[in-house]
């Protein structure tokens, strides 16, 4: 991971997803690019203010990051428009590893909120690189994560990247499946013995690069449903500090990048999720 670009506004839940952004990159060694899309108030404005309130608002974003950042490699941008707009974009101008938003922020009338629902919710349906949804008062430590196996080609993509972060930070890392009809880690085994059989599937076939965390690492493998609900309840049991989802893309003419599991993650969890395209 080299750049991680965070949304940042002067909330108090910005502040969380910067601090979890920053104990991210040090780990990593990633750089920092605090990124505040600033929406003037005004539509008409005399020659030079525009620069000017952009000015102020760089001295804020300063001030909000405050020494957060200090010990990593980090850059302050301030950028015109919509949250919607400009985030996506930075994070592509800048080459972005991962774009890091708090799951709410100033409100509807602060310039450059994120909620749930809005902001952070396009961002998901719509982005091509991974979004990390940073809930209020998360720690900023990574040590434990639960990442959901859908058992698809696409979903190896976040299998990979959790595995990575892993590696950085140190964190154990539990896979959780559910062994729908039809799921390639499914056993026709009706006996006490389906579960470990499932699970030894799910670690040796669809989670190898987690399974070379060794001790790190662990498998679970239930019948239960909504999928949503069993990850995320999953994570609740293990007091996982992240819960990681792949986002599929649904097609259409939408182009939307997010399913309804991811979704349904996304909305549930109380804690940090990270949807991997």
């Amino acid at each position: 991971m080299k750049r991680i670009v965070v949304g940042m506004d002067g909330s108090a839940s910005a502040r969380d997803a910067l601090q979890w952004a920053a104990a991210l990159a040090r780990s990593t060694g990633a750089e920092i690019v605090a990124v505040n899309a600033h929406v003037p108030m005004q539509s008409e404005m005399r020659p030079g203010y525009l620069e000017r309130l952009r000015d102020e608002r760089a001295r804020e974003l300063e001030q909000w990051c405050g020494q957060t950042l200090d010990e990593v490699d980090s850059a302050l941008v301030v950028k015109d428009g919509d949250p919607r707009d400009v985030l996506p974009a930075a994070l592509e101008e800048l080459d972005g590893d991962l774009l890091v938003v708090a799951s709410r922020g100033e409100g509807s009338r602060g310039p450059g909120f994120l909620s749930v629902g809005s902001v952070v919710e396009f961002l998901a349906h719509h982005l091509e690189r991974p979004l990390a949804v940073i809930t209020p008062g998360a720690p900023p430590a990574i040590t434990r994560a639960v990442i959901g196996v859908d058992g698809s080609d696409h979903g190896r993509h976040a299998i990979e990247w959790t595995a990575a972060v892993a590696t950085a930070t140190g964190a154990h890392v539990t896979a959780v499946a559910v062994a729908e009809p039809g799921h390639p880690i499914s056993t026709t085994d009706e006996d006490a013995d389906w579960q470990l059989a499932s699970e030894r599937v799910l670690a040796n076939e669809w989670a190898e690069p987690l399974a070379a965390l060794g001790d790190r690492f662990s498998a679970v493998v239930s019948r239960a449903a909504p999928v949503a609900d069993v990850i995320v309840d999953e994570a609740a049991g293990a007091d996982a500090d992240l819960v990681v989802a792949g986002a599929r893309g649904v097609g259409g003419v939408t182009g939307l990048r997010i399913g309804g599991t991811a979704l349904a993650i996304l909305h549930r969890a109380d804690r940090p999720v990270v949807l991997v395209p």
